[in-house]
């Protein structure tokens, strides 16, 4: 007998999808040793604001810390276009070509060109 196995919505989401992406490269990012040792800084960091927690444990921002080293700059990229593109596709649907486009950033060929404010003014 062949077993066989089966991902529940939940494991989809952990899966790149066609576009090739997902939220798996943000949970990998999340639990990179990099961030898990600025963690215990947050307590310190919300009695000083001042510095925020990666920069308390590591000396630098955390765009600058994985922009040295190409393998987190790519995971950085990739988790955050997974945490931004597919929410909003979720949101908006499959019938929106908005994301079509040949953009940098790893976000499945996602580029925007202009960014229009439709919020109130005070």
């Amino acid at each position: 007998m062949e077993r066989t196995y089966l991902l529940i919505e939940i494991g989809k989401t952990l899966v790149m999808d066609e576009d090739r992406l997902s939220y798996g490269a943000y949970v990998l990012q999340q639990h990179h040793e990099s961030l898990v040792k600025a963690r215990p800084m947050v307590r310190t960091a919300v009695k000083d604001s001042t510095t925020e927690p990666f920069v308390r444990a590591h000396g630098e921002k955390t765009y600058t810390y994985y922009g040295k080293i190409e393998r987190m700059n790519e995971l950085m990229q990739r988790a955050m276009a997974g945490v931004s593109v597919l929410p909003i596709r979720a949101v908006l649907g499959d019938g929106y070509d908005g994301f079509v486009g040949g953009g940098g950033g790893g976000g499945g060929g996602v580029k925007v060109e202009r960014l229009v404010d439709v919020g109130e003014r005070d």
